[in-house]
């Protein structure tokens, strides 16, 4: 069974425990997850299965929206409301101060990830090695803000808002530097990712529902084509002649393209003949190299 399931993960379990869920309710061995999502968080959690886990890199680095709520006056080693409390403030912050950091914060920055993270130095995970008391330079990354939106003061301190980021952006420490910027102190109290890339949580699935679909027989009605993850990839059109040298991995040449100026050199695209989705390649000034081969069909 090759295809996408768009899940819902629900919090308080890990990415990897709703990954081996999928697997043991629709009875695959072959199938991975886009992009780790904390056990405490819930939200879009796209799990690709059979050939389309060919596809998992490309929908990883799509754009991400999150719902997060900060609070304020409270900072922990992880960063959110699961950690350990290393810090408290008493300096209040208002809703008009919260609103003006979000207008102000679209644009690129650098962000240091939080010690408490599946990032690895030299092989070892950086949270194996906060758990033993190793203190490390953790390298700034370049990220992207897109969007923010205020939404609610949901408490005392507490405010909810929503951000659509670049891939590698952590919202716990959004919220730790908002604290700082605000002269106090603050973490992630709530997450939930709404989308990543094309996968929106208005279509997500949870894992009662696909075990329903499972006990019913319908489980192919759960699945998304694998050509989704692909929607922004611009699209590379071979002629029909070229199906014998695509499937045997041969050179792909501008003479095997209907349209050689559609895709500028060094772009990742789609290879399609036809509707048909034959994979993924790069485009080049003499043609395509492949990258990935999803077709199926015989020659």
């Amino acid at each position: 069974m090759n295809g996408i399931i768009n899940l819902l993960k629900p919090s308080n379990m890990s990415s990897n425990q709703a990954l081996g869920h999928v697997k043991r309710i629709m009875q695959l061995k072959k199938a991975g997850h886009s992009g780790t999502l904390d056990p405490e968080a819930a939200g879009v959690l796209p799990v690709f299965l059979g050939k389309a886990t060919r596809l998992v890199e490309y929908a990883m680095d799509g754009e991400k929206e999150y719902i997060a709520e900060v609070h304020f006056g409270i900072q922990t080693d992880t960063q959110d409301a699961q950690g350990r409390v290393v810090r408290q403030s008493f300096h209040r912050v208002e809703e008009q101060d919260v609103r003006l950091y979000l207008q102000q914060l679209p644009g690129e920055h650098l962000q240091t990830p939080p010690m408490y993270s599946a990032i690895k130095q030299n092989g070892v995970p950086l949270y194996a090695m906060a758990r033993k008391g190793v203190d490390t330079e953790i390298p700034q990354r370049k990220i992207t803000i897109y969007e923010t939106e205020f939404l609610a003061c949901t408490g005392d301190q507490r405010f909810l808002f929503r951000v659509v980021c670049s891939k590698g952006t952590y919202v716990r420490t959004l919220c730790q530097d908002m604290g700082t910027a605000l002269h106090t102190c603050a973490h992630l109290s709530f997450l939930l990712r709404t989308r990543t890339g094309g996968f929106s949580i208005a279509q997500s699935i949870t894992l009662q529902e696909l075990a329903q679909a499972a006990q019913e027989q319908r489980l192919a009605t759960c699945l998304t084509d694998p050509s989704f993850a692909l929607k922004a990839l611009p699209i590379c059109l071979l002629r029909p002649a070229a199906h014998e040298r695509v499937i045997h991995g041969k050179e792909i040449r501008n003479c095997d393209l209907l349209v050689p100026d559609a895709v500028a050199p060094g772009t990742i695209c789609q290879m399609r003949i036809g509707r048909v989705l034959y994979g993924t390649g790069q485009r080049t000034s003499q043609g395509v190299d492949v990258h990935k081969m999803l077709w199926e069909g015989k020659s």
